[in-house]
């Protein structure tokens, strides 16, 4: 395996696995039933932005090491657009989940809670 080999699967490895694997831990809550118990107004908007704040960081800790001559404002379009992406493909799903449905205002929330976590992450690389 030549060295350009090496790093591409250490980068997938120990940068895009992680978020891979936190993208389906996302997934696996929202197939879970809402509990009736919860009933805290605005209670699921803050569990969305503090979800998608880690999906942000994980997010964009893979693209800066995947794609390092980027500037800063590519990272966080990309960012924006990938997170708001998984975010309406989980409100998607979540139609088919009973006691489910989709919300617009929940792709929103995880939306600005990638930004807040891509924003975090960037103090680091900006």
């Amino acid at each position: 395996m030549n060295n350009s080999n090496h790093n591409r699967t250490r980068i997938f490895f120990w940068y895009w696995l992680p978020l891979f694997v936190y993208a389906g831990f996302i997934f696996f809550l929202s197939s879970l039933p809402i509990r009736a118990d919860l009933d805290v107004p605005d209670l699921d908007k803050v569990m969305h932005l503090g979800e998608y704040l880690v999906f942000g960081v994980l997010l964009s800790r893979a693209i800066e090491k995947s794609f390092p001559q980027d500037t800063l404002a590519k990272y966080y379009l990309w960012i924006i657009l990938l997170s708001f992406l998984y975010g309406i493909s989980d409100e998607v799903h979540q139609l088919f989940v009973k006691s489910r449905e989709f919300s617009f205002w929940d792709a929103f929330a995880d939306t600005i809670g990638a930004a807040i976590g891509a924003k975090i992450y960037g103090f680091k690389i900006g």
